[in-house]
């Protein structure tokens, strides 16, 4: 399916993932009809205006804030759907346009672009890593490293779609590791994920990353779920 869907992709025109409109992966239009996601603390999930972890909960959480372009509904579901498993690696691109021109220009500038890993095994059948390409593709335009290799997943996780918070919190525990420190210490660090939902996953990668010597971690995701 992979193998067939990127020679459709080079002989045919693209066509809108969402919409089948020709001409763009992700349509203006499509792009348009995004549903804005209004910033919350990552931590107790309240109202706060650029993302940032209220000074209250910083104790217990190790993330600083979160920036994410939309919900995770319509267009912007399509669109990351067709990302993640139809392998339209070109969508990246537009989804790192989305985060460059809404939530990130509230953050801090990153010293190091970080994706969530996948274990090996499920990125072996999946053939590549969404996150990463999300990484990579906004590394380039903001003219910072990504570093894939800065933080790896050690075991397997079930997916944590119907779970709840607390089973999610347990999915991910100890699943993370930082294999060299200093490619993250002192550094603002933006922890990217194709989506979000309760936030176990990149709080649990930003807790390492932190442990590791990273001065901050902002958790970048496409959408919210």
């Amino acid at each position: 399916m992979s193998l067939l869907r990127s020679l459709l992709d080079l002989v045919l025109p693209p066509r809108c993932c969402a919409c089948g409109r020709p001409g763009t992966l992700f349509c203006p239009a499509c792009q348009a009809a995004v549903e804005p996601w209004h910033p919350v603390c990552p931590a107790c999930k309240r109202p706060a205006p650029t993302g940032a972890t209220h000074p209250p909960c910083r104790s217990r959480s190790p993330l600083a804030g979160q920036a994410v372009a939309g919900l995770y509904a319509g267009p912007l579901a399509a669109a990351v759907r067709a990302l993640k498993y139809q392998n339209r690696r070109g969508l990246a691109r537009p989804l790192a346009d989305l985060l460059v021109l809404g939530p990130l220009s509230d953050l801090p500038a990153p010293g190091v672009i970080v994706p969530v890993p996948l274990h090996p095994s499920r990125q072996r059948l999946r053939g590549y890593n969404q996150s990463a390409l999300l990484a990579a593709e906004l590394g380039t335009r903001l003219g910072v490293r990504d570093f894939p290799g800065a933080l790896i997943r050690v075991r397997p996780t079930a997916p944590q779609v119907g779970l709840d918070a607390a089973a999610r919190r347990e999915n991910v525990r100890d699943a993370f590791r930082c294999p060299d420190p200093a490619v993250v210490r002192g550094l603002t660090v933006w922890l990217v994920d194709d989506v979000v939902t309760t936030g176990a996953t990149v709080t649990e990668a930003a807790r390492v990353l932190r442990r590791a010597g990273a001065r901050q971690v902002w958790a970048v995701a496409v959408a919210h779920d």
